[in-house]
């Protein structure tokens, strides 16, 4: 929008041009179904238009997001949740918009026969030490603990041997693992578990 204005001073006659930047407008995108345990991109292509740029992103809730300050981050959450993403522009004008991504409860995990829990320690966590106990009614020996980024790429992988009814130990992931978000697997050639686990 523009608002001219014009007016005389001794005989001089001025002109002033305002420029009025279109209205931000804010479309985080469509709803997205997925797997238990499936990582998705959220915001749509053209997430922020309008207004000033540059923009700034705050995606909420945070948990279960690779990056809550860019346009498009990852996402793996444990249940069906909606999403708010505001942007601000340079001029401090702020717009939001929101998606959910719903979990289907009957995919993924939840089909795997799973004779076994496990729990992780702390987590999230601020380094790569985490706790883990594993334990059942009845454990069988060798295990795999495997612990892959969102994208699938493993990143770390040990052995453990188990008692009869119980582990309890550490693993260290190593210090060169960036923040964000992972899938911890724990395996054997019979049954197998999952948990997400997050360095902040």
């Amino acid at each position: 929008m523009i608002f001219s204005f014009f007016w005389s001073q001794s005989q001089n006659y001025y002109s002033v041009t305002l420029v009025q930047p279109p209205t931000l407008v804010t479309n985080a995108g469509s709803d997205i179904s997925t797997c238990f345990y499936d990582s998705v991109q959220i915001g749509s292509v053209n997430l922020a238009t309008g207004g000033q740029p540059p923009y700034s992103y705050s995606w909420f809730p945070t948990y279960g997001l690779s990056d809550p300050t860019i346009p498009n981050p990852i996402a793996l959450p444990d249940d069906t949740t909606t999403y708010t993403i505001t942007v601000t522009d340079s001029n401090h004008c702020t717009s939001f918009s929101q998606m959910t991504v719903f979990i289907d409860p009957c995919a993924g995990v939840n089909t795997i026969t799973n004779k076994f829990e496990f729990s992780v320690y702390p987590n999230p966590n601020s380094g790569s030490v985490f706790n883990i106990l594993i334990n059942g009614k009845r454990l069988y020996t060798d295990y795999e603990i495997i612990v892959y980024s969102i994208y699938g790429k493993e990143i770390f992988k040990q052995q453990i041997t188990a008692d009869d009814k119980e582990w309890n130990g550490t693993i260290d992931i190593g210090s060169n693992v960036n923040k964000g978000i992972f899938i911890l697997e724990i395996r054997n050639k019979h049954i197998k578990n999952y948990q997400k686990i997050i360095i902040q």
